[in-house]
Protein backbone atom coordinates (compact mmCIF):
# COMPACT_ATOMS: atom_id res chain seq x y z
CA UNK A 1 0.00 0.00 0.00
CA UNK A 2 1.56 2.79 -1.61
CA UNK A 3 1.23 6.08 -2.68
CA UNK A 4 1.96 6.92 -6.16
CA UNK A 5 5.63 7.51 -6.83
CA UNK A 6 6.38 4.57 -4.36
CA UNK A 7 5.97 6.75 -1.10
CA UNK A 8 5.16 4.31 1.84
CA UNK A 9 1.99 4.60 3.35
CA UNK A 10 2.18 6.32 6.84
CA UNK A 11 -1.57 5.93 8.88
CA UNK A 12 -2.03 7.30 12.16
CA UNK A 13 -4.00 5.82 15.08
CA UNK A 14 -5.63 9.24 16.94
CA UNK A 15 -7.92 9.17 20.14
CA UNK A 16 -9.26 12.18 22.06
CA UNK A 17 -11.22 12.29 25.41
CA UNK A 18 -12.08 14.50 27.97
CA UNK A 19 -10.16 14.26 30.93
CA UNK A 20 -12.56 15.63 33.53
CA UNK A 21 -13.75 12.51 35.10
CA UNK A 22 -10.96 10.27 35.31
CA UNK A 23 -7.77 10.81 37.24
CA UNK A 24 -4.31 10.58 35.13
CA UNK A 25 -3.45 8.07 37.49
CA UNK A 26 -6.52 5.94 37.23
CA UNK A 27 -6.77 6.81 33.16
CA UNK A 28 -2.87 5.72 32.76
CA UNK A 29 -3.18 2.27 34.73
CA UNK A 30 -6.48 1.02 32.36
CA UNK A 31 -4.49 2.32 29.52
CA UNK A 32 -1.25 -0.33 30.53
CA UNK A 33 -3.31 -3.11 31.89
CA UNK A 34 -5.98 -3.52 28.75
CA UNK A 35 -2.84 -3.10 26.25
CA UNK A 36 -0.91 -5.54 28.74
CA UNK A 37 -4.34 -7.91 27.90
CA UNK A 38 -3.86 -7.36 24.38
CA UNK A 39 -0.62 -8.11 23.15
CA UNK A 40 0.62 -8.07 19.95
CA UNK A 41 2.64 -5.42 18.46
CA UNK A 42 0.16 -2.69 19.81
CA UNK A 43 -0.14 -4.43 22.91
CA UNK A 44 2.56 -3.93 26.26
CA UNK A 45 4.69 -6.14 27.99
CA UNK A 46 4.07 -7.36 31.71
CA UNK A 47 6.84 -4.96 32.85
CA UNK A 48 5.84 -1.44 35.19
CA UNK A 49 5.10 1.86 33.41
CA UNK A 50 5.22 4.77 36.01
CA UNK A 51 2.57 7.03 35.95
CA UNK A 52 3.79 9.93 34.44
CA UNK A 53 4.33 13.28 35.95
CA UNK A 54 2.90 17.22 35.03
CA UNK A 55 5.31 19.05 33.43
CA UNK A 56 5.91 22.85 32.49
CA UNK A 57 3.47 22.41 29.90
CA UNK A 58 0.25 21.55 32.22
CA UNK A 59 0.67 17.50 30.57
CA UNK A 60 2.25 14.19 31.49
CA UNK A 61 3.20 12.30 28.46
CA UNK A 62 4.49 8.72 28.58
CA UNK A 63 6.16 7.79 25.28
CA UNK A 64 4.18 4.65 24.52
CA UNK A 65 5.44 3.78 21.01
CA UNK A 66 9.09 3.28 22.98
CA UNK A 67 6.68 -0.25 24.25
CA UNK A 68 5.07 -1.07 21.00
CA UNK A 69 5.95 -3.40 18.42
CA UNK A 70 8.85 -2.90 15.66
CA UNK A 71 7.88 0.77 13.24
CA UNK A 72 5.23 1.97 15.49
CA UNK A 73 5.65 4.97 17.18
CA UNK A 74 3.54 7.53 19.36
CA UNK A 75 2.73 9.02 22.69
CA UNK A 76 -0.25 9.80 25.41
CA UNK A 77 -0.45 12.56 26.62
CA UNK A 78 -2.58 13.37 29.78
CA UNK A 79 -3.68 16.70 30.21
CA UNK A 80 -3.48 18.52 34.72
CA UNK A 81 -6.75 17.68 36.04
CA UNK A 82 -7.41 21.96 36.97
CA UNK A 83 -8.85 24.99 34.87
CA UNK A 84 -9.73 22.61 32.09
CA UNK A 85 -12.50 24.68 29.62
CA UNK A 86 -14.79 23.07 26.96
CA UNK A 87 -12.49 22.90 24.28
CA UNK A 88 -9.99 19.99 22.63
CA UNK A 89 -6.48 21.79 23.69
CA UNK A 90 -8.06 20.16 26.75
CA UNK A 91 -7.98 16.67 25.74
CA UNK A 92 -6.31 13.46 26.80
CA UNK A 93 -4.70 12.08 23.57
CA UNK A 94 -3.50 9.30 22.13
CA UNK A 95 -1.31 9.05 18.70
CA UNK A 96 -0.11 6.26 17.19
CA UNK A 97 2.34 6.21 13.57
CA UNK A 98 2.99 3.39 11.85
CA UNK A 99 3.31 1.97 8.43
CA UNK A 100 -0.07 0.76 7.22
CA UNK A 101 1.60 -2.16 5.15
CA UNK A 102 3.95 -3.91 7.85
CA UNK A 103 0.78 -4.02 10.28
CA UNK A 104 -2.05 -6.90 10.34
CA UNK A 105 -4.81 -4.08 9.35
CA UNK A 106 -7.67 -6.56 9.49
CA UNK A 107 -6.70 -7.43 13.02
CA UNK A 108 -5.78 -3.60 13.81
CA UNK A 109 -9.62 -2.68 13.00
CA UNK A 110 -11.67 -6.34 13.88
CA UNK A 111 -9.44 -6.39 17.77
CA UNK A 112 -6.95 -3.46 18.35
CA UNK A 113 -8.95 -0.17 17.83
CA UNK A 114 -11.95 -1.50 20.06
CA UNK A 115 -9.60 -2.11 22.36
CA UNK A 116 -7.49 0.78 22.71
CA UNK A 117 -11.37 2.81 22.63
CA UNK A 118 -12.55 0.56 25.57
CA UNK A 119 -9.26 1.75 27.22
CA UNK A 120 -8.95 5.43 26.19
CA UNK A 121 -12.83 6.22 26.57
CA UNK A 122 -12.57 8.69 23.75
CA UNK A 123 -15.46 10.86 22.41
CA UNK A 124 -13.54 11.04 18.79
CA UNK A 125 -11.11 8.77 17.09
CA UNK A 126 -9.65 7.89 13.49
CA UNK A 127 -7.26 5.49 11.52
CA UNK A 128 -6.23 7.23 8.40
CA UNK A 129 -3.71 8.53 6.09
CA UNK A 130 -1.17 10.81 8.00
CA UNK A 131 -1.15 13.25 4.62
CA UNK A 132 -4.68 14.65 5.83
CA UNK A 133 -2.88 16.20 8.67
CA UNK A 134 -1.38 18.25 6.14
CA UNK A 135 -4.02 18.39 3.40
CA UNK A 136 -6.49 19.57 6.73
CA UNK A 137 -4.11 21.78 8.32
CA UNK A 138 -5.72 25.34 7.38
CA UNK A 139 -9.29 23.58 7.33
CA UNK A 140 -8.05 22.51 11.35
CA UNK A 141 -7.01 25.99 12.24
CA UNK A 142 -8.79 27.48 15.41
CA UNK A 143 -11.36 25.02 15.38
CA UNK A 144 -12.90 23.33 18.54
CA UNK A 145 -12.15 19.29 17.85
CA UNK A 146 -14.49 18.23 20.28
CA UNK A 147 -17.16 20.63 18.25
CA UNK A 148 -15.98 20.80 14.37
CA UNK A 149 -15.50 17.74 12.46
CA UNK A 150 -12.94 18.22 9.73
CA UNK A 151 -13.06 14.50 8.22
CA UNK A 152 -14.60 11.73 7.71
CA UNK A 153 -12.15 9.52 7.90
CA UNK A 154 -11.80 5.71 6.52
CA UNK A 155 -11.93 4.25 9.45
CA UNK A 156 -13.12 6.32 12.50
CA UNK A 157 -14.98 6.20 16.33
CA UNK A 158 -18.35 8.33 17.30
CA UNK A 159 -19.09 8.93 20.83
CA UNK A 160 -22.22 9.56 21.98
CA UNK A 161 -21.68 13.25 22.97
CA UNK A 162 -19.77 13.83 19.53
CA UNK A 163 -22.68 13.00 17.91
CA UNK A 164 -25.04 15.25 19.40
CA UNK A 165 -22.62 17.93 19.35
CA UNK A 166 -20.57 17.85 16.29
CA UNK A 167 -23.06 16.49 14.10
CA UNK A 168 -26.30 16.95 15.62
CA UNK A 169 -27.53 13.29 15.46
CA UNK A 170 -27.68 10.30 17.48
CA UNK A 171 -25.44 7.53 17.34
CA UNK A 172 -27.91 4.98 16.43
CA UNK A 173 -28.95 7.55 13.01
CA UNK A 174 -25.42 8.04 12.38
CA UNK A 175 -25.45 4.26 11.72
CA UNK A 176 -28.73 4.06 9.83
CA UNK A 177 -27.69 6.48 7.55
CA UNK A 178 -24.27 5.24 6.05
CA UNK A 179 -24.75 1.77 6.95
CA UNK A 180 -25.00 0.94 2.67
CA UNK A 181 -21.84 3.56 2.43
CA UNK A 182 -19.74 1.54 4.66
CA UNK A 183 -17.94 -2.04 5.11
CA UNK A 184 -19.04 -2.32 8.70
CA UNK A 185 -20.21 -0.58 11.52
CA UNK A 186 -20.02 -1.67 15.24
CA UNK A 187 -21.92 -0.40 18.36
CA UNK A 188 -19.11 -0.03 20.51
CA UNK A 189 -18.49 1.90 24.34
CA UNK A 190 -21.88 4.14 23.31
CA UNK A 191 -20.48 5.51 19.76
CA UNK A 192 -20.12 3.92 16.79
CA UNK A 193 -17.38 2.84 15.07
CA UNK A 194 -17.58 2.96 11.50
CA UNK A 195 -15.28 1.28 8.72
CA UNK A 196 -15.02 2.39 4.89
CA UNK A 197 -12.74 -0.72 4.06
CA UNK A 198 -10.99 -3.52 5.58
CA UNK A 199 -7.87 -2.81 3.64
CA UNK A 200 -6.04 0.95 3.86
CA UNK A 201 -7.34 2.92 0.82
CA UNK A 202 -5.92 5.34 -1.42
CA UNK A 203 -5.91 9.55 -0.37
CA UNK A 204 -8.55 9.55 -3.71
CA UNK A 205 -11.07 7.01 -2.15
CA UNK A 206 -11.00 8.54 1.28
CA UNK A 207 -11.58 12.14 0.01
CA UNK A 208 -14.74 10.09 -1.82
CA UNK A 209 -15.83 8.46 1.14
CA UNK A 210 -15.55 11.94 2.92
CA UNK A 211 -17.68 13.78 0.29
CA UNK A 212 -20.38 10.63 0.06
CA UNK A 213 -21.00 11.34 4.19
CA UNK A 214 -21.02 14.58 4.14
CA UNK A 215 -23.75 14.15 1.45
CA UNK A 216 -25.53 11.66 2.93
CA UNK A 217 -25.89 13.87 6.08
CA UNK A 218 -26.15 16.55 4.06
CA UNK A 219 -23.45 18.42 6.01
CA UNK A 220 -21.82 21.27 3.97
CA UNK A 221 -17.84 21.58 3.88
CA UNK A 222 -18.39 25.46 4.22
CA UNK A 223 -19.83 24.72 7.76
CA UNK A 224 -17.16 22.59 9.18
Amino acid sequence: YQHPGGKLMKYVLRLRARPEKVSIAEKHQRLVSALKRLGGPFGLSDKEFAIPECGEELTARFDIGRELGKGINGFVSYRYRGGLRDHGDCDDLLDLEFAAKKVDYELLLTNVVPKYVEAFQPYYGFVGDEEFTYIDFDRSRNKNPRLDLIRFYPVAFYGDMFCREALGILPAELTRSVADLVSRIQEIEGGVLIVADDKPVSLERAEEFDAAIRKRLSINLSQI
